[in-house]
């Protein structure tokens, strides 16, 4: 007698995002080992990521690769952009860009806007300043330190000198760090263990955050640093790699560390248990992307409700979505394959990304659903993403029974005459088969495209890749039919 069908159904495919730490044994069907170009939309399914629109006109692109996205907001409340490539200073303008250079040196330096100005700070050149939105940088005048980070709050400018672990101070609401009520402070006198190396500054719940590679500072009342400013707590064993990592999110910091993406709010809350981060998922992963922290930038989108931590070297964006935690006190992961110099939010909520083709640079907003689509809204190309699922033994009554593979149903959402190619492969190995899908020509969820398959083993790995024509697709279903086969 023929033996009957089995159906194994995948549902909600990779919902808990990626796990590249436990990928190469058997997991929760839920988790996935590839998720490339994709992040959770509204509702919490796997979904391709949106796309990319020029903001200047083609024929005002950058000749050279911007390393620097900010944006300055003047005393009249006038917003621009400001840009920093290879060989000049510039200041988006419509369609088109302005050189604000004024033979100014030509770093990557670290912007704020500070009552009204746009303050410019780099380690190894004198701090630079543009008083009003359209108006050329000039020297910083009065007395200045040359800073690895700056930040602007309290009515003063804070300048961090890593070379000599010192914390500076401007007097309030001037631009100066002589007289009056400016001051600084000696790091190293502070640092657990005798000493650090310190990569960045922040404000968190009116606290001043001072990270080191290997610590982290926290001061309390920064509002009156001369007289009751004092150190709040100090945590040891935890730092920041990467000054361009950390990011207001909600109430909470998160930044990058060298075991991982972490919230301050939970490291306090949990000195003792460092192993509960963000990125636990992915944790070796990102730490094999982190070799050059110079370049490594981040944003956090309320809207999108992501944390995107971009890798240069690496072509790669990780991508945290933050609008839930998993159990396991991390968040769900994807990864971009983008190549990002800086990337910033805007004060109206765009996202801007500045890619480069290691020549040039495009700066874009986040939107749509094609690549570097051009300034007028025309044009575009598309881009790629592959999913991979776990290997799965379908659970305890058939775990060690082999599965003689038949047929799978595929449904996705966005579909409209498109095509995907749908894969599988058996017992730990990375052999897939493959088998090609066309979509009806209509903008839903298409059910009952069913194809055959090959193949057969104790433990499957069902995956998916398909391009992204100008429509969000979204994984929903696999339904896999099977016979099942001796006990293996």
């Amino acid at each position: 007698m023929a033996r009957p069908l089995v159906p194994l159904e995948i549902m909600a495919p990779g919902v808990l995002g990626l796990n590249k730490q436990g990928g190469d044994g058997i997991l929760p069907v839920g988790w996935a080992t590839k998720a490339v170009n994709m992040v959770f939309n509204s509702v919490g399914r796997l979904a391709s990521r949106k796309g990319t629109r020029d903001r200047v006109l083609e024929a005002n692109k950058f000749s050279g690769t911007v390393t620097v996205g900010h944006e300055y907001i003047d005393a009249a409340n006038t917003k621009t952009i400001i840009y920093v490539d290879d060989t000049a200073i510039y200041e988006e303008s419509g369609s088109g860009i302005n050189d604000l250079t004024n033979s100014m040196n030509v770093v990557p330096y670290k912007f704020v806007n500070f009552n009204g100005w746009c303050v410019g700070h780099h380690p190894s050149v004198v701090p630079i300043v543009a008083t009003t939105s359209g108006g050329n940088f000039s020297a910083g005048g009065g007395t200045q330190y040359n800073g690895d980070d700056v930040l602007a709050a309290w009515g003063r400018l804070w300048v961090l000198d890593a070379s000599i672990n010192t914390l500076y101070y401007s007097d309030l609401l001037i631009n100066n760090f002589t007289g009056g009520s400016s001051g600084s402070f000696d790091l190293a006198k502070y640092w657990p263990n005798g000493m650090d190396a310190a990569i960045a500054i922040a404000e968190w719940n009116d606290y001043l955050v001072v990270f080191g590679r290997k610590s982290i500072i926290i001061y309390e009342n920064p509002d009156d640093p001369n007289v009751s400013m004092a150190i709040a707590d100090i945590i040891e064993g935890i730092g920041c790699i990467a000054r361009d990592s950390v990011q207001q999110v909600g109430s909470d910091l998160v930044f990058l560390s060298g075991s991982g993406v972490k919230s301050l709010g939970r490291v306090i809350r949990e000195k003792s248990l460092p192993q509960r981060d963000i990125s636990k998922n992915v944790r070796d992963y990102v730490a094999s992307l982190s070799t050059s922290t110079e370049t490594i930038k981040s944003l956090y989108s309320e809207d999108e409700r992501f944390y995107l931590l971009s890798f240069k070297d690496a072509g790669v964006v990780m991508c945290f979505d933050m609008a839930q935690r998993l159990e396991d006190g991390s968040y769900r992961a994807t990864e971009w394959t983008m190549t990002v110099t800086d990337m910033l939010v805007l004060q109206d909520r765009t996202s801007v990304i500045i890619t480069s083709d290691g020549t040039n640079s495009e700066t874009q907003n986040y939107t749509g659903y094609l690549d570097h689509v051009l300034y007028d809204g025309s044009g575009g190309t598309t881009y790629d993403i592959d999913y991979e699922g776990v290997w799965n033994d379908f659970g305890q009554d058939i775990g060690h029974r082999e599965k003689i593979l038949k047929s799978v149903t595929t449904l996705i959402g966005g579909t409209n005459g498109d095509t995907a190619t749908v894969k599988w492969a058996v017992d730990y190995t990375d052999d897939f088969d493959t088998v090609g899908i066309t979509f009806p020509k209509i903008n839903k969820a298409a059910a009952g495209i069913k194809r055959p398959m090959t193949k057969s083993g104790e433990v499957v790995k069902i995956g998916l890749s398909s391009t992204i024509y100008g429509t969000e697709k979204t994984l929903k279903r696999f339904n896999v039919m099977a016979k099942l086969g001796r006990y293996v």
